[in-house]
């Protein structure tokens, strides 16, 4: 992957439908996972428009299956 795909202040959208990062699945990515790390939280939400060098993109099914360390917090944004 090119750093062109990572955010910039000069990058774009990414206009190419993006795959789940899971191994082995090829579905399409619905919904973007960020780790908040000092705060033993995980972010799930849209799809971010932008590829993110420290964030996974997810299907429909691996982000349904989420599962965090125990005591972490799951935090889901569904605007």
């Amino acid at each position: 992957m090119s750093s062109s795909n990572y955010s910039s202040p000069n990058s774009r959208p990414s206009t190419v439908g993006r795959r789940c990062t899971r191994s082995g699945c090829s579905s399409h990515a619905i919904k973007t996972l960020t780790y908040i790390y000092s705060d033993s939280t995980a972010l799930i939400g849209p799809l971010s428009t932008y590829v993110e060098p420290h964030a996974y993109d997810l299907c429909d099914e691996h982000s349904a299956k989420l599962t965090v360390p125990q005591g972490w917090s799951v935090i889901e944004h569904n605007p």
